[in-house]
């Protein structure tokens, strides 16, 4: 369930004489790229394959990583190959982020106490710091996870939990949901996917239909301003046709991701986007008239580069300020009327 507040956007776009771009540089939407089950067994050659596809785009994807994939003796720490692979992948502007410990049973946390399930996403956090680097985020296994799943995250540090809905909806806290039986104890951002927007088992038969599919979702999600989550399990997208001996999956991808550039959509890491969320839902924006000057005022305590105003100014006014926290960082006299300023 979300609550009722991730129904509508709380980002406030429409002022008198101009507007807030809800995504940074001008961008249209968001679509994430989220990858599963990245374990010591995974091919650090098929992630290359991915990040080749990704860098065209400039795409950043999220890695999904298991700690130790099906138990101890498979401790992604143990495999050099791979810890060096993703840590290459996260100075390319991809992320790790934390997906179960050993992912046994499917459902890992399912039946677990908040302290059993502490010591699991306590152990797992560790060996991805330990090995690879800093972790933000969590994706339980098989999306399973409750209350106590949210407070352990919020305890522990992570900034976001990539869950599962039923709904299209914007991130939300599931502080909002809860309250006030937790109060704030709950300080996390959820960024919600749709179950149905996986990519996988793509065959030269269902090539066409696959991705007129993905593409009529994303749409669905784009017209409404809430952002798209792609996420997959390289397995899938690395298997083998078996008539056309290709990559389907990975073909698929490269062709979603050309359709969503050619919407002008922001592709970002999951971190990135959550960062950018925080900024956008809480920055207080502000302006004033003073003669034909346009004041525009931004209150942060985080600041991003790419916050976008495009202007909508009637003929008497032509001269624009922007102050960021009481600095003066942009200003110009005779600005067009409907310039956009991307600061």
């Amino acid at each position: 369930m979300a609550p009722l507040s991730a129904f509508g956007n709380p980002v406030e776009e429409d002022h008198d004489l101009f507007t807030v771009n809800m995504w940074p540089n001008g961008m249209s939407g968001a679509c994430m790229v989220t990858l599963d089950d990245i374990s010591s067994g995974t091919s650090p050659s098929d992630m290359w394959l991915v990040d080749s596809i990704l860098q065209e785009y400039g795409a950043h994807a999220t890695f999904f990583v298991i700690p130790a994939h099906g138990g101890e003796s498979n401790a992604i720490a143990d495999n050099d190959d791979v810890t060096d692979a993703l840590r290459q992948l996260v100075d390319k502007g991809h992320e790790v982020a934390l997906h179960g410990y050993s992912h046994t049973p499917p459902k890992e946390l399912r039946g677990l106490n908040k302290e059993e399930q502490a010591s699991l996403i306590t152990a797992g956090k560790e060996m991805l710091i330990n090995s690879i680097g800093p972790v933000y985020g969590f994706r339980a296994p098989s999306f399973w996870d409750n209350t106590s799943t949210q407070v352990v995250l919020a305890e522990e540090g992570f900034e976001y939990n990539a869950g599962a809905s039923l709904f299209n909806v914007y991130p939300y806290q599931p502080k909002d949901l809860f309250d006030p039986f937790f109060g704030d104890v709950i300080d996390i951002i959820e960024v919600p996917c749709f179950p149905i927007d996986y990519l996988a088992h793509v065959t030269s038969v269902s090539y066409s239909e696959d991705l007129y599919k993905l593409e009529a979702r994303f749409e669905g999600c784009h017209s409404k301003g809430t952002p798209f989550v792609l996420f997959t399990h390289l397995p899938a997208l690395m298997e083998v046709d078996s008539h056309t001996r290709r990559h389907e999956g990975l073909l698929l991808l490269d062709s979603f991701l050309g359709y969503a550039e050619e919407q002008n959509v922001w592709m970002p890491s999951m971190i990135e986007f959550v960062r950018w969320w925080e900024f956008i839902t809480q920055a207080k924006i502000d302006y004033h008239m003073s003669s034909n000057n346009l004041v525009i005022s931004v209150i942060s305590e985080d600041v991003i580069e790419g916050l976008t105003f495009n202007l909508a100014l009637p003929p008497d006014i032509n001269d624009v300020s922007v102050y960021v926290n009481n600095e003066l960082v942009f200003t110009q006299q005779d600005i067009d009327s409907d310039a956009r300023i991307i600061l």
